[in-house]
């Protein structure tokens, strides 16, 4: 004689304290859960987006040129870089007249040692720019080297501070 329970072929009963591998989501657990997931995943593509360099702000990526003007308006807007002066025997007036000056300006990643990974993923850093100026203190065939960094989105600040 069959059971009626087997008849009806209902399963048996959930018992989750037991380590069932079973278990029923309530409704509000779900739509936890998800949201836990979908905002891990959203902040997992900003902080990749950041790392790679990306403007989150306006969603592009800045160009070599747009970085090297930020770090000279910083640099001169700061007091490391004279707003008018000589640079490679050649007299600027001007941050546009300084730009034109050929090889002035080169950006990396690795200029003064590897980026922290908090700047890279916060979008702190998209790169150092490497700025040549005249030294006083030497010949006037030496020159030295200033390196703002650049944020991803185009803000020039001092990594050292």
């Amino acid at each position: 004689m069959r059971s009626r329970r087997a008849s009806h072929g209902s399963a048996r009963p959930l018992n989750c304290a037991l380590g069932d591998p079973i278990a029923i989501m309530t409704r509000p657990a779900l739509v936890i859960s998800s949201l836990l997931v979908g905002c891990t995943l959203v902040l997992g593509l900003v902080a990749s987006a950041n790392y790679s360099g990306m403007c989150i702000a306006e969603l592009r990526y800045l160009s070599d040129a747009e970085k090297v003007r930020a770090a000279v308006s910083f640099a001169m807007d700061s007091g490391w870089l004279p707003k008018t002066g000589q640079v490679f025997g050649q007299r600027y007036e001007s941050l546009e007249q300084y730009l034109q000056l050929p090889g002035c300006c080169v950006v990396a990643l690795d200029f003064v040692g590897r980026p922290s990974l908090r700047d890279r993923v916060l979008g702190r850093l998209a790169g150092y720019v490497s700025i040549l100026k005249d030294d006083d203190s030497f010949a006037r065939q030496h020159f030295r080297e200033i390196f703002p960094a650049v944020s991803n989105c185009g803000r020039g600040w001092d990594w050292q501070n």
